[in-house]
């Protein structure tokens, strides 16, 4: 850390300068002293210490010419437990000092193993007795844990320790929350607003809405009132929907901790006085009907008129079927990329002002996920390996070329039973929905994950049908390659009484039901049987395996039961089979555009060449599988793609 000698002969230099004042002494920041000046010549060294360093200020003072070493370490471990020498190209906390030790782990005071994030936890000479008279806190972060036989100081930040043992930050526990399913970063909201004019700090905390859920409440400090609307209006120009704080609130002092930080579970003790968000019953019969939807989607007993979708407990996959419905009662179409923050109110509007003249599409299997003014272009997206087209919102909304963007879901699986078919069947399905919107013209066409074998064979039927293909994409898709996948098997009363010995109570649900000749039959009565013995969510969760959590929708929502979980689970099945059978039998003759995750790329991406008669363009799209269509990676995503399509 800056010596106080070394502090106040840099801001005498900075005077004599004239580059601060006398009256700019206090406070003065690191990014005003080193960051935002010219390089000081007679300092090279900078030690900075107490708590992850910024990465943009990092940067800043590297680039100035310093060297520049991060102490990271909180109060509670007399400051300093974690050093590094900083570089541009990364931003770790670094190695343990000396007689310190650091582990991770999980949630359930677990260690986790190399590679896997969890909880920073701190032991050694450092640690210290506690808080002092505070008995009850002490006991929450001061912990003994009886497989290391140590004492840990529990940080709630969450990081890694890499193989070769260095430690990296991935954020603070409690800045990283799930709504309605949905992965919140606190950090980044923050960030934003606080980049907002007239706005001198932000804090960003969860708290209870009205319905029993959760919302996301601003509090902020400013000379004067920020409005909501304008620091709204900011907002969705970086931050997917259900991201923007539901409710700001001005707050003239931050209440502190012991250790003098932002007491953000004070934050939490919020009293809603905002009168916009008083429960306001429905007047017409229209929102009376949507009302009484809402309340049967979203489980809840009274829904303000003036509520928002997402706040009301919604999420994009609820949106579907609420949208679903919305076309068969009222013959209304509602942009998913809006829905999530949509009133009762506001869509009963949509709903009287209704042009009958407008063609409205009543398919389950077509979601419209955002709506343009040039009925001549449409861009079609294949849903992924789970069957539903909602993960494709953020991208569409963040795309400002004028497409009608649909979203291509699956058929829903009959009793939970996964059913053998082939991708070319598929593909001539989605073509007839297809043509019931576009009968001519370029056909605008991106398939992500199976999604994109599925696109592939579309791009094939459509050329032999003698259409054009406009812009065809396909995200993080596999090649055909039956070497890869080995040997497939249909599914059959076998592999089902297999795949299910490998799911919790095997043993005593085939006691009771053996002899099952038809799997729709095995499903069915498995179904029926978990519920009777009320089956745990968690229980089932301990079963599944690979990375079938991160593709099943909201799998970490309060409210996911067991049946969606299992429907899930065999609808991925499904398509796993489907893809792996799946052969062209012709080559591509129009430019196929291929996003690649950087960070889990599909392993075969070459081989799609081998079904192409034009070399692939291939764009390195950072993230993994699944983080490049969420926030933030989505973001540089739909600029590359406003761009090809454009």
């Amino acid at each position: 850390m800056i010596t106080a000698h070394i502090f106040y002969t840099l801001l005498a230099r900075l005077v004599s300068q004239n580059e601060i004042s006398i009256a700019q002494f206090v406070p003065v920041t690191l990014q005003e002293l080193l960051a935002d000046s010219d390089k000081i010549d007679c300092l090279n060294i900078v030690i900075c210490g107490g708590d992850k360093l910024d990465n943009d200020l990092k940067n800043k003072i590297l680039q100035k010419g310093y060297n520049l070493y991060n102490n990271y370490g909180p109060t509670e471990f007399t400051v300093d437990a974690i050093a590094c020498k900083c570089e541009l190209s990364h931003n770790d906390l670094g190695y343990p000092i000396a007689n310190t030790e650091a582990y991770i782990m999980t949630e359930k005071d677990k260690l986790q193993v190399l590679g896997a994030q969890g909880e920073l936890c701190l032991a050694g000479a450092g640690i210290s007795i506690g808080y002092y008279n505070k008995r009850d806190l002490t006991e929450e972060k001061f912990v003994w844990n009886k497989v290391l036989n140590k004492r840990l100081y529990k940080t709630g930040d969450l990081a890694i320790i890499m193989p070769n043992g260095i430690v990296k930050f991935i954020g603070r526990k409690d800045d990283q929350v799930k709504i309605n399913g949905l992965r919140i970063e606190l950090e980044e909201i923050e960030h934003y607003i606080n980049q907002f004019q007239g706005i001198n700090e932000a804090v960003v905390v969860v708290i209870d809405n009205t319905y029993g859920g959760k919302a996301l409440c601003a509090y902020y400090r400013a000379d004067a009132t920020v409005l909501y609307d304008k620091l709204r209006a900011y907002l969705i120009n970086y931050l997917p929907q259900y991201m923007i704080p539901s409710h700001l609130i001005k707050i003239s002092k931050w209440p502190t901790t012991p250790n003098g930080k932002i007491d953000k579970k004070a934050l939490c003790m919020w009293n809603n006085n905002d009168e916009k968000k008083k429960y306001v019953a429905p007047r017409t019969k229209v929102e009376k009907e949507i009302s009484h939807i809402w309340k049967k989607i979203l489980g809840k007993s009274q829904i303000s008129i003036c509520e928002e979708f997402i706040n009301a407990g919604g999420d994009s996959l609820k949106a579907t079927i609420f949208s679903t419905l919305m076309l068969e009662r009222f013959k209304t179409q509602v942009p998913l990329n809006k829905m999530l923050t949509y009133t009762i109110k506001e869509i009963a509007e949509l709903v009287n002002e209704n042009n009958i003249e407008k063609t409205i599409v009543n398919d389950e299997n077509l979601i419209l996920l955002k709506e343009g003014t040039d009925s001549e272009k449409n861009l079609f997206l294949i849903h992924p390996g789970n069957g539903e087209a909602e993960v494709f919102v953020d991208l569409c909304d963040n795309l400002d070329v004028d497409y009608t963007m649909w979203g291509i879901r699956a058929d829903r699986l009959n009793k939970y039973s996964p059913k053998n078919s082939k991708l070319e069947e598929i593909a001539s399905k989605y073509i007839n929905k297809i043509e019931t919107i576009q009968q001519g013209g370029k056909y605008n066409v991106i398939g992500w994950c199976i999604g994109g074998s599925i696109a592939f064979e579309i791009a094939l039927q459509l050329e032999k049908k003698g259409k054009e293909l406009g812009f065809f994409g396909m995200i993080n898709s596999f090649a055909p390659d039956r070497k890869f996948w080995g040997e497939i098997h249909e599914f059959t009363v076998s592999t089902e009484e297999k795949m299910i010995s490998e799911l919790p109570e095997y043993k005593t649900f085939t006691d009771r039901y053996a002899g099952l000749k038809d799997i729709q039959d095995i499903w069915s009565n498995l179904i029926g049987y978990y519920d009777e013995i009320d089956l745990s969510v968690e229980v089932l969760k301990q079963f599944v395996y690979d990375d079938m959590d991160r593709a099943i929708p909201n799998y970490n929502a309060a409210d996911i039961n067991v049946n969606e979980i299992i429907y899930y689970i065999n609808v991925l099945r499904m398509f796993d089979n489907i893809r792996a059978l799946y052969v062209p039998e012709r080559k591509l003759k129009a430019k196929c555009h291929f996003f690649a995750a950087t960070d889990e790329t599909a392993a075969n991406i070459e081989l799609w060449n081998e079904y192409c008669h034009k070399p692939l363009n291939i764009y390195n799209i950072k993230g993994d599988n699944f983080s490049i269509l969420r926030y933030p990676n989505v973001k540089a995503f739909s600029d590359l793609l406003n761009k090809l399509l454009r």
